[in-house]
């Protein structure tokens, strides 16, 4: 079982607005970090790099998803602000002709 304090920096990391990605070398952050952030991703890397591993992966992006997954698009989970452009996108191409309900 992982440690209830990595699930806590990453969930904080991700309320920053940062996405992960495994690498060989390590794990690549989507956007800078608060420096205290940085250093506890830092001192927690073995088991951050675990944690991540078991993640289960966004479908459109590739990354991991740290937070529970609760959306799904074509029947793969996917980060929300991920899914949410998987349907605009999809919008455009089969309704083009549609507009948005103005306010």
């Amino acid at each position: 079982m992982m440690s209830g304090t990595v699930v806590s920096i990453l969930l904080e990391a991700v309320q920053a607005g940062a996405a992960f990605s495994l690498r060989p070398d390590g794990v690549a952050v989507s956007k800078p970090l608060p420096a205290p952030l940085v250093a506890k991703l830092r001192a927690n890397k073995p088991a951050v790099l675990s944690y991540l591993a078991t993640r289960p992966r966004c479908s459109e992006c590739g990354c991991p998803i740290v937070e529970d997954v609760r959306d799904w698009w074509n029947g793969e989970p996917v980060h929300h602000a991920c899914g949410l452009q998987a349907w605009e996108r999809e919008w455009k191409v089969y309704a083009p002709h549609r507009e948005p309900a103005a306010a």
